[in-house]
């Protein structure tokens, strides 16, 4: 009876602990997201340079995706889900203007200049 219930845990333990594996792109030009943020539960990884990921899902079903140049993307994600792929809306970054003013004081020691 040990052996049966020991064999049950591990067996439920691996359908919560599965390892989810995508890719994330521009939506626009379908290029890989390269260094996108991928979230799951309290486990989170980076994309590669092809906008891959793989992640362990964490007992979690929700995944949230974010990158400073694009919208943050947040979804559920099933458990038959073998390969994701999730394409990002980019965002544009609206920074304000910056000024940079130089002034030279009147009076400078003589010896400085040679």
């Amino acid at each position: 009876m040990k052996y049966i219930s020991l064999f049950f845990m591990l067996i439920v333990g691996h359908c919560y602990a599965q390892r989810l594996k995508g890719s994330v792109i521009n939506a626009e030009d379908k290029l890989p997201v390269v260094n996108a943020l991928v979230i799951m539960g309290s486990n989170h990884s980076y994309t590669d340079g092809y906008g891959r990921f793989s992640i362990d899902n964490g007992g979690s079903d929700s995944i949230t995706v974010s990158h400073i140049t694009y919208k943050t993307y947040k979804g559920i994600v099933s458990r038959a889900t073998a390969n994701l792929r999730i394409a990002l809306q980019p965002a544009p970054i609206d920074l304000e203007e910056v000024r940079v003013h130089a002034h030279r004081d009147e009076e400078f020691k003589k010896d400085s200049i040679t």
